[in-house]
């Protein structure tokens, strides 16, 4: 096994943040991101592709206060960007969300190789 530095040339951050806490595993031929999003449901959670970005943004559902005397936790809005390289399946990015954690999965391609003749 290769190592590699993490996360990968073909999906890295293009802005720092903070939230939500990840993991990135990359395996055969994909990479997948893990977040950590408690207290999101599948509907706030967009996710898309545009100028060779990949946009996951989270904005948590408007939710009833009521009873709260104090509140120190709840889910906060987040956008995470990632520049993909020519190496990036657009066509083949899934995501999922299993107890509270947002799977994002991202298909590799093979570097196009080929030789050149000299004339």
């Amino acid at each position: 096994m290769k190592m590699t530095s993490y996360p990968p040339a073909q999906c890295r951050p293009a802005a720092a943040s903070v939230r939500p806490a990840m993991n990135v595993r990359e395996e055969n031929q994909t990479i997948e991101l893990q977040f950590v999003i408690p207290g999101f449901r599948r509907d706030d959670i967009t996710i898309q592709v545009e100028d060779q970005q990949l946009i996951i943004k989270g904005e948590p559902g408007k939710e009833e206060i009521n009873g709260y005397v104090r509140r120190e936790f709840r889910p906060a809005a987040f956008e995470k960007r990632f520049k993909l390289s020519d190496r990036v399946a657009q066509d083949a990015i899934e995501a999922r969300v299993e107890d509270g954690i947002l799977f994002v999965t991202v298909g590799l391609i093979e570097p196009v190789r080929r030789e050149i003749a000299v004339a």
